[in-house]
């Protein structure tokens, strides 16, 4: 998905899927690319998986806000800068 800055493309995402699982906040919150595959089992219960973090299913959706945060963090720094 493409647009500019706060144009709402995380709320758009989050409206499909029907969960809150994305970082929020003033400025720039998602200054990377970032794929989420999220899959509903046959329970019912969603979960995510991040290829970053092998091995691991996510059913708390907070865990994976942190987790993109960290991600993000980890390849773009702190400063809150976009990066090519």
């Amino acid at each position: 998905m493409l647009g500019g800055q706060s144009a709402g493309k995380s709320s758009v995402l989050e409206s499909i899927i029907g969960l809150d699982c994305l970082p929020r906040g003033d400025g720039v919150c998602t200054r990377r690319p970032l794929e989420l595959r999220l899959n509903h089992s046959m329970d019912g219960e969603p979960w995510a998986k991040f290829e970053e973090v092998p091995n691991k299913k996510f059913t708390n959706f907070n865990e994976v806000k942190q987790t993109i945060e960290f991600l993000t963090d980890k390849v773009c720094g702190k400063s809150k800068n976009i990066i090519d």
